[in-house]
């Protein structure tokens, strides 16, 4: 059985091994957080923010959470095991433009070792640019509706020989995705 350390409105760094590190309220990532094999990161209705964008680098870890915002200017760096990654968790909220929140997404699964799905939720997602897929054999599912501001492709692959796939999307054009995918 795995130990349980519970972080609640505290600030949260360190080096830690086969625990389960349970998130609950606002956390604060002032250093790096190293998780090393065995652990799990279980956000219980909590998030972490960082001021500094440190990292929180996993080694084989796990991420525990709901679809809401985890993840406040925090970089990801290592291997995690989910097999998927949740937009929700770097904030996008369909309200105003979420095209950043979204390339964040899509840039930190990038970069981790292993390469989880990128996963969008059921809201409304506005976009005014582009979002760029980088990785080769990269998939993006997006479960709700993507709405464009203007007459630009929804999504640009950033080479033409990627194996990227873009599953259940939805646009908002009356489902008119004529040029709506680009290679840059």
């Amino acid at each position: 059985m795995l130990q349980v350390v519970t972080f609640n409105g505290n600030a949260i760094a360190g080096n830690f091994a086969n625990v389960i590190i349970k998130i609950k309220g606002t956390c604060y990532l002032n250093n790096n957080l190293y998780l090393g094999p065995g652990c799990i990161l279980d956000f219980d209705g909590g998030n972490i923010i960082s001021y500094d964008h440190s990292i929180i680098v996993g080694n084989l870890t796990e991420i525990r959470a709901a679809k809401y915002q985890i993840f406040t200017n925090v970089v990801l760096a290592g291997s995690f095991t989910n097999s998927s990654f949740y937009v929700e968790w770097f904030g996008p909220i369909g309200e105003n433009q979420d095209t950043n929140t979204i390339q964040l997404a899509v840039n930190i699964c990038s970069a981790l070792q292993s390469c989880a799905s990128i996963e969008m939720g059921s809201m409304e997602y506005k976009i005014n640019q582009p979002i760029v897929l980088k990785n080769p054999n990269q998939t993006l599912i997006c479960h709700g509706t993507i709405v464009l501001s203007t007459d630009i492709p929804a999504i640009v692959l950033q080479s033409t020989f990627q194996n990227v796939y873009v599953r259940e999307i939805k646009g908002a054009n009356n489902g008119n995705w004529n040029n709506r995918l680009g290679t840059g």
